[in-house]
């Protein structure tokens, strides 16, 4: 089994809409802690340092196995959060603010 591990970064927005980056993809645990400490050194990050949090990934295995739906701006949604991996509530399958993909 290979192992990857994503650095993401969290923090919750005024409209208590979660803002997810992807910070990279690295080899080793290790290496996602260097590069953790290093963007807790800019700007953004720095004001937010808590919002870390980082992954570990099978390669070659689906990670993403269920559909998605798209909402847009203004749409009140019932009952769709759901608790990642790192048990961090988050919200569940869906972006408001982009098409890009979010994580699990």
């Amino acid at each position: 089994m290979n192992t990857v591990f994503i650095l993401w970064h969290v923090h919750e927005l005024k409209d208590q809409e979660d803002d997810a980056k992807l910070i990279g993809v690295y080899a080793t645990r290790q290496e996602a802690k260097l590069a953790q400490a290093k963007a807790k050194q800019l700007p953004g990050f720095r004001q937010h340092p808590k919002g870390f949090i980082i992954d570990a990934y099978e390669v070659g295995k689906d990670h993403w196995t269920e559909g998605y739906v798209t909402v847009y701006p203004g749409t009140k949604l019932r009952g769709r959060r759901t608790r990642h991996s790192s048990g961090r509530r988050v919200r569940a399958s869906v972006s408001t603010r982009t098409s890009a993909a979010r994580r699990r």
